[in-house]
């Protein structure tokens, strides 16, 4: 958690009361460092009295059964199963929420990976991954 809010930093400066010139002959006085800004307060860190609400958002089953099929087809693939997983829903157009139409689209691609038929080659900029057919 980064701290927000006004920072204070303390800079220090010396007054010179003499010139250059009578500071290296030896006969200037340096007056004193400014007084000390007082340092900033603590922030503490947050500990669990400090959530004041929170929801714990699970996936569907369906979209959580969806997700190990295509991690383990990834696993197959010695690929990344998150970024593969990731890719599709982009793909896809899920980002927000997955429908059982997407939930449908997932199966066909895993169906089809797992049959050899279809595997991903690699990832587009975007993340999407690049379909090669066998």
């Amino acid at each position: 958690m980064r701290p927000s809010g006004k920072r204070n930093f303390v800079t220090p400066t010396l007054t010179m009361l003499d010139t250059p010139f009578e500071i290296m002959s030896g006969k200037a006085s340096i007056a004193s460092l400014a007084p000390a800004q007082p340092a900033p307060k603590a922030i503490a860190s947050p500990t669990e009295t400090d959530i004041v609400d929170a929801e714990v958002i699970e996936d569907h089953p369906q979209q959580s059964a969806a997700r190990n099929a295509v991690h383990d087809c990834a696993e197959g693939l010695n690929i990344d199963g998150d970024q593969l997983w990731n890719g599709i829903i982009k793909q896809i157009g899920a980002t927000n929420s997955i429908t059982d139409e997407h939930i449908s689209r997932i199966y066909t691609a895993v169906h089809k990976m797992r049959d050899g038929s279809l595997f991903p080659e690699g990832f587009n900029n975007d993340g999407t991954p690049i379909w090669s057919k066998s």
